[in-house]
């Protein structure tokens, strides 16, 4: 698997955050050479209105376990993913949720894939940098919770 265009695209209108690496070795991470995604076009990454090697650029996205913690979701607004996507707090008997609940459950533990969830969820998930296409897995993304 190599990171395409169709990996990236769907994440455009979010405000995607790219992370420079010189080789694809990426070990020591900071907020250094951290960039917005905001151009794509002919299959290239423009920056600044230069078009860029995308090898170069890999992107920062949450992987689906962090649908059960408490994280920033925007301008400090911290919550539970799944909770406030939902409306259903995480207790008791998951089996007892509503199906969209234990879906997103299910994905959060990596027991089902994200094609598996409802096309609002999904978009939901995307505007937050969920990584829905397992780039992460694939190393071709980086885990944000690794960035210092």
């Amino acid at each position: 698997m190599k990171l395409e265009l169709k990996h990236l695209s769907p994440y455009l209108p979010y405000g995607l955050r790219l992370k420079y690496v010189s080789t694809r070795m990426v070990d020591r991470l900071s907020n250094k050479d951290i960039i917005q995604l905001k151009e794509i076009n002919e299959g290239y990454i423009y920056i600044n209105g230069y078009r860029t090697n995308n090898k170069s650029y890999i992107p920062i996205l949450r992987p689906l376990s962090d649908l059960t913690k408490e994280i920033n979701l925007h301008d400090d607004f911290f919550a539970i993913p799944i909770e406030n996507m939902t409306g259903y707090k995480l207790e008791g008997n998951i089996s007892d949720a509503p199906t969209t609940v234990q879906h997103l459950y299910k994905c959060s533990k990596g027991e089902i894939e994200a094609k598996f969830l409802d096309y609002w969820v999904i978009v939901q998930l995307l505007e937050w940098h969920f990584d829905i296409f397992n780039l992460i897995k694939n190393n071709l993304a980086i885990d944000i919770n690794t960035i210092k």
